[in-house]
């Protein structure tokens, strides 16, 4: 039961764009307070990444078909396809790419945020993220099994996962989405120009 509800759990906070928070912490929390065997961490790693995967995908999917098309100018649609048609024939890099960032601590939301107001095909991105996510989040589960006998989990408080800190990265996050949609990608790929459309 604990593993249903901890998958709806991170299946929600991965639809949210930003301000959620970060799965590993549910995934920490999650191993330091049941006692988890070797088979069950496994089970807890695989849920929660696919969990994690299918709310980035329907978190890609809104920012595809409500965002892109119902709040975004022509000519920034128009700007965004120039990126898209550099990436499109390069699945292999866009693969890479989704894989290695899902190994890294860092946040995704804004990721599959702008990756989805690009129009690119989502299935290039699940199956990279979905390993990449299960090798870290495996990392996370034993690692936070192994040591929950030698730490007071009373001790812990969360306002040193949401603080300042937190909340100045998720800012941050949406301004690099802010400007990679503003960001004039036909002067940047042809001209090596870094400039910006007006919408």
């Amino acid at each position: 039961m604990i593993l249903i509800t901890v998958f709806f759990i991170v299946l929600i906070i991965n639809i949210l764009p930003a301000f959620a928070p970060p799965t590993w912490v549910v995934l920490a929390f999650t191993a330091f307070y049941y006692d988890f065997n070797n088979s069950s961490l496994i089970s807890l790693a695989f849920l929660v990444a696919l969990a994690a995967t299918l709310g980035r995908l329907i978190l890609a999917t809104f920012s595809k078909r409500i965002v892109r098309t119902r709040f975004l100018s022509e000519k920034t649609r128009m700007n965004l396809d120039e990126a898209k048609n550099k990436l499109k024939d390069k699945n292999f890099f866009t693969s890479t790419v989704f894989f290695l960032y899902a190994i890294s601590p860092l946040p995704s939301g804004q990721f599959f945020l702008a990756y989805g107001l690009t129009d690119l095909s989502i299935n290039i991105a699940a199956i990279p993220f979905f390993l990449g996510r299960f090798l870290s989040y495996m990392v996370w589960a034993f690692g936070s099994s192994k040591i929950s006998d030698k730490v007071n989990i009373e001790n812990l408080n969360a306002s040193n996962f949401f603080g300042y800190s937190f909340i100045i990265s998720q800012l941050f996050a949406l301004i690099l989405v802010y400007l990679f949609v503003k960001i004039n990608w036909h002067k940047l790929i042809f001209e090596k120009k870094i400039t910006f459309i007006k919408s």
